[in-house]
């Protein structure tokens, strides 16, 4: 059993180390905020979408606003890959806001507390990574697509490794206690999330169909429901 002296010296020292990642913030030379203003990239890319680049960069990622051209005033954040030299489209391969877009002057922010924050320019919230006092002190982009907050160590507080939409790149994957399924998109014209998702089980990886059929009291309507959400093994 503790001592009265090492449960006093125990909870010191978690004291200290709580003190001290609460403490730890990111230097102003580390924030950033990115408004979504200005004009449109002229390359080519999925869905036909306009675009703006952002800064984050790094061959062949870079991250992005884009609208579909149906619906030009409502943005998504995502991160595009592709190079200049592809004569194929470049793809977007992740997406913060799917389903929840913004609007122009919308903000993409990260401020010394360590949270990454995406806001209408009402300033709304759309999208945020809760990483607020969490001993961050850095944002990065990885060469593998992976978007990265991390402390003083370089340890990872949050990645977008671990919130996948509907693309795995090399070296990302679903897994048991983290992220477990991949979600189709509903249309070229439409960013939200669809009815196919992928999703990994205890032993076995399964599809799934989500029906759009309204649920009434016909015998046909409820055995076809029954049949589209059966697993595809």
């Amino acid at each position: 059993m503790f001592s009265f002296q090492q449960l006093f010296l125990s909870l010191c020292l978690s004291f200290t180390i709580f003190s001290l990642i609460s403490q730890a913030s990111v230097p102003p030379s580390a924030t950033f905020k990115y408004v979504n203003e200005g004009d449109y990239g002229e390359r080519r890319v999925e869905y036909d979408a306009l675009y703006r680049a952002l800064e984050p960069f790094a061959q062949p990622f870079q991250l992005c606003f884009y609208s579909n051209s149906t619906t030009p005033d409502q943005f998504t954040l995502a991160l595009r890959m592709g190079t200049w030299t592809n004569f194929s489209r470049m793809r977007w391969v992740w997406e913060a806001n799917r389903g929840n877009p913004v609007g122009e002057n919308a903000t993409f922010s990260l401020g010394t507390d360590g949270n990454l924050v995406l806001a209408d320019a009402d300033g709304r919230i759309a999208w945020q990574s809760y990483t607020a006092n969490k001993g961050v002190v850095g944002f990065q982009l990885l060469s593998n697509g992976n978007m990265v907050l991390h402390d003083s160590k370089g340890r990872f507080i949050w990645q977008s490794f671990d919130y996948p939409t509907d693309t795995l790149l090399v070296g990302q994957s679903l897994r048991l206690g983290g992220p477990t399924k991949l979600v189709s998109r509903v249309s070229e014209e439409k960013t939200a999330d669809g009815p196919y998702s992928l999703v990994l089980e205890d032993k076995t990886m399964t599809m799934y169909y989500r029906s759009q059929i309204p649920q009434n009291h016909s015998f046909t309507s409820h055995f076809l429901n029954y049949l589209l959400h059966q697993r595809l093994l």
